[in-house]
C-alpha cells in the first residue's frame, strides 16, 4: 500500500465514501467471514503509520487545534471544553490500537506451531 498523500482537493463526498466503505467492511464481518479473510480486511486498519486508529486520532486532535485557534479569546467554557473533548476522544481512539491489534493476532493463521493435538500454545 502506498502512503496516502494530501495533494488532491478533498470534498464531502471523499469522506461519505470512506465511512460507506467502513460501513460495507461491518456488514461483510457480520457474515462470520473466515477468520483468516477477516485477518486480512483489517491489517490495513491497524497499520501504524496509515491506519485508521491514527488516522481517526490525528483529525480529532487537528479539530482541537481548529477551535483553539480560531475561538475568540478568552475562550469560553464551551470552547475549553470542547478543545478538552476532542483531545479526550483522540486519545481514547489511539488506546483501541493495542486490543484491536491483539484481535487481529487472534484472527491470523497460525502456521507451524499449534497444529495438529496440542493446545495450540507454545511455551
Amino acid at each position: 500500500m502506498t502512503a496516502p498523500t494530501c495533494d488532491d482537493t478533498l470534498t464531502a463526498e471523499d469522506i461519505h465514501r470512506a465511512v460507506h466503505r467502513l460501513c460495507q467492511l461491518t456488514a461483510h464481518l457480520r457474515t462470520s467471514p473466515h477468520p483468516a479473510e477477516a485477518a486480512v480486511l483489517l491489517g490495513p486498519l491497524l497499520d501504524a503509520d496509515h491506519g485508521l486508529i491514527t488516522r481517526l486520532a490525528l483529525p480529532l486532535r487537528e479539530v482541537s487545534r481548529l477551535l483553539a485557534q480560531h475561538a475568540a479569546v478568552p475562550w469560553a467554557r464551551t470552547v475549553a471544553s470542547l478543545v478538552g473533548e476532542y483531545f479526550d476522544a483522540a486519545d481514547a481512539v489511539d488506546q483501541l490500537r493495542q486490543p484491536l491489534h491483539n484481535a487481529l493476532r487472534a484472527l491470523e493463521p497460525r502456521t507451524g506451531h499449534g497444529q495438529g493435538s496440542g493446545s495450540g500454545v507454545c511455551q
